[in-house]
């Protein structure tokens, strides 16, 4: 028969600030490609988006503010199967990842 493999992966999600503070930019990246699938796939949930809105303390007439979450994902036979946040950090307006002066 066909065995079943599965594996658990990570992914970071954060949307942040331009190096030039004139718009943001969100960054998804995985350890392997399929975390990185599957946290592109949250995101773009209604459901689990609205999750992270909660998470993040956003409500409707809060701007979404700069963050950083850390997702665990899980595949099977390589297609994302589950995501789920572990951790995240909110950064207060106007400090998101500054950058040092040069």
């Amino acid at each position: 028969g066909h065995e079943w493999v599965g594996s658990v992966s990570y992914a970071h999600v954060a949307l942040i600030s331009n190096l030039s503070k004139t718009g943001r930019v969100v960054l998804v990246a995985g350890i392997t490609m399929e975390a990185t699938e599957a946290a592109a796939g949250f995101l773009l949930n209604p459901s689990s988006s609205q999750q992270l809105l909660e998470i993040l303390g956003v409500h409707d007439t809060v701007p979404i503010p700069d963050f950083e979450v850390l997702l665990e994902t899980s595949e099977l036979d390589g297609t994302p199967n589950s995501v789920g946040v572990i951790t995240h950090r909110v950064y207060p307006e106007n400090s998101s990842l500054e950058m040092p002066a040069q």
